[in-house]
């Protein structure tokens, strides 16, 4: 065994892993972009980038709050059609599982 370890062939050692985890937080980047911006205005060095990248935040910000709105009017809409269809499935499923509607047909004869 000592000449294999010479040559490499030996007991290995296992490899390290060096992994660093990293976090990205986009409501933290988007409000420290938003402090730096609001940092400028005041300092008086903004620039026409700036203020396009602005107006593009609050086109994004009531993008999200009309989606939010949207997705909630959405899901109640499909509550209230499930609803609807289960209450029209049960009164179904009684009337065809009685005789009530042979004998309802059977009185316009």
């Amino acid at each position: 065994t000592m000449i294999f370890s010479r040559f490499g062939f030996g007991k290995t050692s296992n490899r390290r892993f060096n992994f660093v985890p990293r976090y990205y937080d986009a409501d933290k980047e988007e409000f420290n972009k938003r402090v730096e911006m609001a940092r400028r205005e005041v300092g008086g060095e903004q620039s026409t980038d700036d203020l396009k990248e602005r107006i593009r935040q609050g086109f994004n910000y009531r993008n999200k709050a009309y989606n939010n709105v949207y997705n909630q009017e959405h899901k109640k809409s499909l509550l209230r059609r499930l609803l609807i269809a289960s209450i029209l499935g049960a009164i179904f499923y009684v009337l065809l599982s009685s005789d009530l509607l042979d004998k309802f047909l059977n009185a316009f004869n």
